[in-house]
């Protein structure tokens, strides 16, 4: 174990080589020379293995069903970690048995015991829960069902985050994707408890939404849209006697309740049909139009009719229409609300729409219907939006945590709708807004459909190095996948993906006696796409060459997750040594290592860099290749304008990598047949 945690003393030789050995005659100096300078080796290249490092890079994606449940293999991830070279996973988590209901004990438990193995192996997730993969049918369950959900998960996502290397918010709609939801698509409270309550469940992680226009939505002001006209409807209160002038019917039509209702004094009850209205109006395009209506479901269980909503037919001036525009209900029993918005297309000028409280096709109950409403508006622009900045990006706010994936990446000019319109060089505001938002916060996705030549090389590297891209799927789709392998730009990104760390120089003292201070500066440039997404220490380690006695100072004030992509970094400050450091020669390292106390001794989860032959395999520490004298009178260099750094000794339990025990030793006294032992 000592041989294979002893580290190098040749640098240690060279620096004194470099001060004393100087030839006889040459002029010796007066004084030893107090700072020495190191030029680190080149960066490896990116056709050589892969750099594994930690919360980065490709992942594959392993699913989880409660309807037919599998838990991770320890030992599977792990040689998929080394086999396939990726320290990241998308687990992806169905609840498919529990639309009506709680999760079940079991399958908590098979949660909580994934990231055991997660940990085991040396990975972690990208973690999602949704409902279903398939678009038909329900998609997922109602708010309250859904928070409960998140409510049960919570003790186990906050105790396992160390696992976690960001959360996508999922739970709504196919593939928790958030569109084509059942009860969330018009709900913008419901998705902002459904996020507030993630953020709050994994208060060190990011959450992540799935397109720019969801997180300006959820953090918007509630008077950021610009109101251009309201009330287009007529009677939308159904009140007075003479409801039929305004509203007619379809098959069984509706009748008036006046026991019933959500404001005013009357209602409409529909058991098989709809109250419908025509409604004139004009918004052009751009404009957004905002559909609602109250309605509660009576007599009736399970789930109700797939239409049940205040249900519209669209028509465009051009004589086209848009069928089918829903703000849908749960079937509560009692007074809820829906709400759809929609854009006006380009080209478009909505004339007037067809509204209907519908509620049909339904074995049993009725649904009453109330206080319908159509307003259009402006809807805010980026250029309006606040994207996060220096000055809130790590206050540990819910805004500042809320990160992005896009799940089709260059598959279309907006990328399947994950932005409102297509890029173009006079219309950035989406873009910019992305840009500066995943510079702070975690930014990844998939592919999901060649679409040449958005989808060829020289568009991916520039928009994965434009919106800081951390990982993407290595398994979808495999066809864009393949066209940057034959393209030749795989290798890059595969390398730049995150964080790629380079250490260009170093400045260190030389020596101090015990008690002294050694000055350092270290030049790191981050050549990858993205920042770190989590915090861990910045942390200095001093190595005795002769006892290998470990001592080490971190530095609070250095935040990793500001090593910004395609940016240099120069981290500086002064160690202040022990009075009673014992004199010696040490190597000095540094000791990137996962933020959590769970593993901030596990090689798998320490962060390497990418120059050649710095990064020490035994002991997951970075060879800063410089070794300082500590000498009684021994003299300091000037201390520089870093904060100065306490040096504490006896660290090797949280630096170094636990020894292995030995297993007991069979038969060690050598007694009967000796064969099946030794």
């Amino acid at each position: 174990v000592i041989a294979a945690l002893s580290l190098s003393t040749t640098t240690a030789r060279a620096n004194e080589i470099h001060n004393n050995n100087l030839r006889a005659d040459q002029p010796r100096p007066r004084q030893r020379q107090l700072l020495g300078t190191v030029s680190y080796p080149p960066e490896e290249p990116y056709s050589t293995t892969p750099l594994l490092n930690p919360e980065r890079g490709f992942y594959s994606q392993l699913t989880y069903r409660a309807s037919s449940p599998s838990r991770l293999d320890a030992t599977s991830l792990a040689s998929r970690r080394e086999s396939k070279g990726e320290s990241v996973i998308l687990r992806m988590v169905y609840l498919d048995l529990f639309m009506d209901g709680p999760i079940s004990q079991s399958i908590l438990e098979d949660i909580e015991a994934d990231f055991g193995s997660m940990r085991a192996a040396g990975v972690k997730c990208v973690l999602r829960f949704a409902y279903t993969d398939v678009q038909d049918g329900t998609t997922d369950p109602i708010k309250s069902i859904v928070l409960n959900h998140i409510a049960q998960l919570k003790d186990i996502l906050t105790s396992n985050q160390d696992a976690i290397l960001t959360m996508q918010a999922g739970f709504v709609g196919p593939w928790g994707e958030w569109h084509g939801s059942t009860n969330f698509d018009d709900d913008l409270e419901g998705r902002q408890a459904i996020v507030s309550a993630l953020l709050e469940a994994v208060p060190e992680r990011n959450v992540q939404i799935r397109t720019p226009l969801h997180k300006q939505t959820l953090y918007a002001s509630e008077d950021a849209p610009t109101l251009i006209s309201s009330g287009h409807e007529d009677d939308g209160g159904f009140e007075g006697s003479d409801v039929g002038t305004s509203w007619g019917g379809l098959d069984d039509g509706y009748v008036i309740d006046s026991t019933d209702f959500n404001g005013g004094s009357q209602s409409v009850k529909v058991t098989n049909g709809a109250a419908k209205q025509w409604v004139a109006l004009t918004a052009n395009e751009g404009f957004m139009i905002e559909i609602s209506g109250f309605s509660k479901r009576m007599g009736a269980a399970g789930a109700a009719p797939w239409d049940y909503s205040i249900y519209a037919d669209i028509a465009y001036s051009d004589n086209t229409y848009l069928w089918g525009e829903m703000a849908k209900f749960s079937g509560e029993d009692n007074w809820n609300k829906a709400v759809t918005v929609f854009p006006v297309p380009p080209g478009k000028t909505v004339i007037g729409m067809t509204v209907y409280c519908m509620y049909r096709n339904a074995n049993e109950g009725y649904a009453l219907f109330d206080d319908v409403a159509i307003t259009i508006f402006e809807p805010p622009s980026f250029a309006g939006a606040e994207a996060i900045d220096g000055s809130n990006a790590f206050d540990g706010s819910h805004i500042a945590r809320t990160g992005h994936h896009n799940d089709c990446f260059l598959a279309s000019d907006t990328d399947y709708g994950t932005y409102t319109t297509p890029y173009s060089p006079t219309d950035t505001e989406e873009y910019d807004y992305l840009n500066q938002e995943t510079k702070y916060t975690s930014m990844g996705g998939e592919t999901c459909n060649p679409n040449s030549p958005r989808s060829d090389c020289d568009k991916a590297t520039e928009e994965l190095e434009l919106f800081h891209y951390t990982y993407l799927n290595s398994g979808y789709h495999q066809d864009v996948l393949g066209s940057w392998t034959t393209e030749g730009c795989m290798q890059e990104i595969s390398a730049r993906l995150g964080y790629r760390l380079l250490l260009k120089t170093g400045s260190f003292g030389t020596s101090a006696a015990p008690g002294g201070t050694v000055p350092y500066s270290i030049q790191i440039e981050n050549v990858g796409y993205a920042s770190p997404v989590n915090t861990r220490p910045f942390q200095l380690v001093l190595r005795e060459t002769a006892t290998g006695a470990v001592c080490a100072a971190s530095d609070a004030s250095e935040d990793l997750r500001e090593w910004f992509g395609s940016q240099a970094h120069t981290v500086e400050g002064n160690l202040v040594l022990p009075g009673d450091l014992p004199d010696g020669t040490y190597a000095m390292f540094l000791n990137l290592a996962d933020g959590s106390e769970n593993l901030r001794t596990d090689l798998n989860y320490k962060m390497k860099v990418a120059n050649m032959g710095l990064n020490d395999e035994a002991t997951g520490m970075i060879d800063l290749q410089y070794s300082v004298t500590v000498a009684a009178g021994g003299s300091s260099a000037p201390t520089n304008s870093g904060p100065n750094i306490p040096l504490v000794c006896g660290m090797e339990q949280d630096v170094l990598p636990p020894i292995a025990s030995p297993g007991p030793v069979k038969n060690g006294g050598f007694e009967g047949s000796l064969e099946a032992d030794w």
